[in-house]
């Protein structure tokens, strides 16, 4: 089946994020034939907007224009993070960092809970050795966001590539991360 001709929106909000709605300006019957056409002029897009999933009291637009698909960031993994900033869809390095960071703590969090178990037992035998060395474990896990930062803040990591890169370096965690999403779009 033909997909539908569409075009393409981007639609800034209030807190400064940006959403992408697709118009629809033509779409088309299994057979080929067009099923039904819409001109993609102010007033269509504007009702569009209004009447679709945003919460205009919690997230207000503030306005929208067409965008080129292929101008937009090729990576979704940080669409959280997207903000309209010199009249084109970009991402906001701050929210970037800050997305990557909690799927950090988000990915450490199981390992945590199973080193605690662990250190729990070790203590309960009074295995110091082994509470100690599993101890150690557990810092590595509670240390890695501050650690990816500052490896953020010592390289200049301004670009979603570096952050990836670094993300992907300079931690264990950060591996396990980025593999999760990487080639997401």
């Amino acid at each position: 089946m033909r997909p539908p001709d569409v075009v393409h929106v981007a639609i800034a909000f209030a807190d400064g994020s940006v959403g992408v709605m697709q118009f629809v300006t033509c779409e088309y019957n299994p057979n080929g034939s067009v099923r039904r056409t819409a001109v993609a002029d102010v007033p269509a897009i504007e009702r569009e907007i209004a009447r679709s999933a945003f919460d205009a009291e919690k997230l207000p637009v503030q306005g929208w224009q067409p965008v080129d698909p292929a101008t937009l960031p090729s990576s979704r993994v940080y669409r959280n993070a997207w903000t309209w900033l010199g009249g084109a869809v970009r991402h906001d390095i701050a929210k970037v960092k800050d997305i990557a960071l909690t799927r950090v703590r988000e990915a450490r969090a199981p390992q945590l809970a199973e080193l605690d178990a662990q250190w729990m037992r070790a203590t309960g035998k009074k295995d110091q050795a082994t509470a100690d060395a599993i101890e150690e474990q557990r810092q590595v896990l509670r240390d890695a966001p501050q650690v990816i930062s500052e490896a953020w803040d010592d390289a200049g990591a301004t670009t979603v590539d570096a952050i990836d890169a670094i993300l992907r370096d300079t931690h264990p965690l950060g591996a396990q991360v980025r593999s999760t999403v990487s080639g997401t779009r």
